[in-house]
């Protein structure tokens, strides 16, 4: 549970994936009577990047073995979806699935977003819109698809139906705040509000409708607020989510860049992280994990990461809170931003006042983390 006691719980880890193993009940006894241990073969998860939920069953992109996982968490079985023909992936990156139902996997490789509708049927091919080109994460919003640019170093906004690039969000020299190096992560909120994430810069810089910088959310730190490497970010309820692959950890924070909660952390056991990289979030399949739960704990979400290396691929969380006696009257009332807005008078810029401890690893200690 997250925050640990004696605080009210807000975040709790319901279960987690890396391999056929950890989702079919295994062969029957008659199997392994007849075939021995054979009978079971394995399907592992090696490297899953993207992640989603869709009607009760789990979508992992998987950017090692070139396809996608389909886990049915009420049947209790893994197997596979490997696009072929002009729906074949080279270098795939991430997965977003709109509400529409398409799903836009990013292909640095083919310097692509390729969009498969529900039954994974090649719908079209966006881009490449240029040779120095490296799309990394995507995310929609109405008629409009926003595709992270790691190589080119901007947010592409490109038109869902034709491809034609429509916008750009990039680096302007008379506004260094808004500068973008090397984009890893995008979002859209219901306001058409764009969230950014670079991780050399280390922060998440949210942008208008109209493409306007507003304002930055972040700044590089070893404290609440404060990133590391952070990679991939999800916005949902008026608060954005960051996963950062040095802490290792899911830190949630609201319009204004306040810090409301962290959870995960380096490690093997249930609830750690291991070098994070996708996440999703939604109430797809939450009924599913009641049982699950702790007594007294509802789950107003449900949150899946997966993690690049480690026992635990694909980790789910629920997030909620508790009704038991000792928690109901604990809980604050917080009043969030609705939207992001710009810099107030008097308000701190990121980094003024401050001197920004180091948050990149020494020469000496090996950074373990994988390239994009």
């Amino acid at each position: 549970m997250y925050p640990p006691p004696p605080d009210p719980p807000r975040v709790q880890f319901l279960m987690s994936f890396s391999g056929s193993k950890d989702v079919e009940s295994g062969p029957t006894a008659l199997d392994q009577f007849l075939f021995g241990e054979a009978a079971e073969i394995e399907k592992p998860i090696q490297r899953p990047v993207g992640v989603a939920i869709r009607d009760g069953v789990i979508y992992a992109l998987d950017a090692q073995l070139i396809l996608i996982h389909r886990i049915d968490i009420a049947s209790r079985a893994l197997d596979f979806i490997v696009p072929s023909g002009r729906g074949q992936m080279r270098l795939p990156m991430d997965m977003h699935i709109a509400r529409d139902g398409n799903a836009y996997i990013t292909d640095r490789g083919r310097k692509q977003v390729l969009v498969f509708d529900a039954d994974w049927n090649l719908v079209r091919e966006l881009g490449p819109w240029a040779e120095e080109s490296a799309p990394v994460a995507a995310a929609t919003w109405q008629d409009r698809v926003y595709v992270a640019d790691s190589l080119a170093r901007c947010v592409r906004v490109v038109d869902a139906r034709t491809g034609e690039q429509v916008g750009v969000i990039q680096s302007q020299d008379d506004k260094p705040e808004s500068a973008i190096r090397t984009p890893t992560g995008v979002a859209v909120d219901d306001h058409g509000h764009v969230y950014v994430v670079d991780a050399i810069y280390q922060r998440v810089l949210a942008f208008d409708k109209e493409l306007a910088f507003v304002r930055q959310i972040g700044e590089p730190g070893d404290a609440p607020g404060f990133f590391g490497r952070p990679k991939a970010v999800a916005v949902v309820d008026r608060t954005v989510w960051v996963l950062d692959s040095l802490y290792e950890n899911c830190q949630i924070l609201d319009f204004a860049g306040k810090p409301l909660l962290f959870f995960g952390g380096g490690g093997v056991d249930p609830g750690n992280l291991y070098l994070p990289r996708g996440i999703w979030i939604g109430n797809d399949s939450i009924d599913l994990f009641r049982d699950r739960l702790d007594p007294g704990f509802v789950p107003e979400k449900l949150v899946a990461i997966t993690s690049l290396y480690g026992p635990r691929k694909i980790s789910l969380f629920a997030i909620g809170h508790s009704e038991l006696p000792q928690f109901r009257d604990k809980y604050a009332a917080l009043s969030l931003p609705e939207r992001p807005t710009p810099l107030q008078p008097g308000e701190r810029k990121p980094g003024e006042g401050r001197e920004s401890e180091a948050t990149t690893p020494s020469a000496k200690e090996p950074i373990r983390d994988a390239p994009d």
